[in-house]
């Protein structure tokens, strides 16, 4: 027998993956703005609590290989500042970090301004085991990320 699901005003739905993203569609090209609040009219639709946004680990406008363009973590975190639903997850490439950029992450840690680290693995050339993540490792263990 078919149930049907009834929204329980006593149940969160949390959006653990999302981003803030421009790819090819014509209104999705507008800007990283926009399509922040084209998603917070999408989670109220929806009844979506809460959501993570993924940040970009490349700078801001660059195109991954899909096309897709993210907003970096310092934008991120300025895109959602005062949107008491929407929490960051702050992103780095392992092949092109600096001592300054585990600095900032960590910091942003510190301060609550990312709730974790994503590493783009299906983007970058390299592996999970591969040296270089592991200062990033490191952080998030210190951290408890």
């Amino acid at each position: 027998m078919l149930q049907v699901l009834r929204f329980n005003p006593y149940v969160m739905i949390i959006d653990a993956h999302t981003h803030v993203t421009k790819f090819e569609k014509p209104e999705f090209q507008e800007g990283f703005e926009k399509n922040r609040d084209l998603l917070l009219a999408e989670m109220k639709a929806s009844k979506v609590s809460r959501a993570l946004v993924i940040a970009g680990y490349l700078d801001n406008d660059t195109a991954n290989p899909y096309g897709w363009r993210n907003p970096d973590t310092e934008r991120m975190i300025d895109l959602v500042s005062g949107i008491g639903n929407l929490a960051v997850i702050g992103s780095a490439d392992p092949l092109k970090l600096t001592p300054d950029k585990l600095a900032r992450l960590e910091s942003q840690i510190d301060r609550r301004q990312i709730l974790g680290i994503k590493i783009y693995l299906g983007y970058q050339a390299h592996f999970a085991n591969d040296p270089s993540c592991a200062p990033i490792f490191e952080l998030c263990q210190k951290s408890g990320v």
